[in-house]
């Protein structure tokens, strides 16, 4: 890994209250809906977030979603951990995604199509590894943030915006210029945090899958696919579409769960459009 890389790892601050209460209530076996939004709440960017997602094109309930607590009801105890999660880490970061000429709301959009193909994709035949998988999903783009302050200090935004849209493989343009990929700056920030092992191996092998201990091999599989499909330059466009779905076919999945869930994703997002 990039030197500047670990500097950059090393110098993060230590995680915030909130997100060490979301922690620990995601360890617990007792997970109340009310207790979720107790701590929640005490968070004013993550309640922004949790209702812009909630009324986004994703999910397009039927009327709009003005408490945190029926957004909690509407998706799911763990799909509003992830998204509290991921913007409190975001937040804990402090920087942005200039370098792949993304902003905060983009990113968050394209994260939770994520987390939304994920959840209607795996759902379809493991349930309990869909739970599990959620918060990898949202958060396996953390590593971003820092390679993109780097090549910003840098000063190479202008090749790598070109390589990135010349390439399909955004993982091989992070290797060039910062010598790692996504995945693995990932895994490093959240061991530096000593967040939950699971969490950790099921993203760090996602841009090296050869290399995955075989017990994490089917949640890395699955989570560089929904990557591919939903990735940061061109998030389900026809070409990632088919080179998720290649993917899929590869590594043995049932390609027909997946295309279900990519057309149901797409439907939403049309009819959204058409409103």
């Amino acid at each position: 890994m990039n030197e500047l890389l670990y500097e950059k790892i090393d110098a993060l601050p230590p995680l915030p209250r909130t997100l060490l209460e979301l922690e620990e209530f995601k360890r617990s076996s007792d997970k109340e809906p009310e207790t979720l939004l107790e701590i929640i709440n005490h968070d004013p960017l993550i309640v922004a977030t949790i209702l812009k997602i909630a009324n986004s094109a994703m999910f397009g309930f039927k009327s709009h979603v003005e408490t945190v607590s029926r957004a909690i009801h509407l998706l799911g105890i763990n799909f509003t951990l992830s998204i509290a999660f991921s913007t409190s880490i975001k937040n804990t970061i402090k920087t942005d995604l200039v370098a792949y000429d993304v902003n905060s709301d983009a990113f968050f959009e394209i994260t939770s199509m994520s987390s939304a193909l994920l959840l209607n994709w795996v759902s379809q035949f493991d349930t309990e590894l869909k739970d599990e998988l959620l918060l990898p999903a949202f958060l396996q783009e953390t590593g971003k943030f820092l390679i993109s302050e780097i090549i910003m200090e840098q000063n190479k935004k202008e090749s790598f915006s070109h390589d990135l849209h010349t390439n399909d493989d955004i993982a091989n343009v992070e290797k060039k210029y910062v010598n790692t990929t996504t995945s693995e700056i990932t895994a490093s920030i959240f061991k530096k945090w000593n967040l939950h092992e699971k969490l950790i191996n099921s993203i760090e092998y996602v841009d090296k899958i050869e290399s995955c201990p075989n017990n994490y091999l089917v949640s890395t599989q699955i989570l560089n696919i929904v990557k591919t499909i939903c990735n940061i330059e061109n998030p389900l466009s026809p070409k990632s579409i088919q080179q998720g779905l290649e993917k899929a076919k590869s590594f043995g999945f049932n390609t027909l769960h997946l295309e279900n869930a990519i057309q149901e994703i797409q439907k939403k997002l049309a009819l959204h459009k058409s409103t």
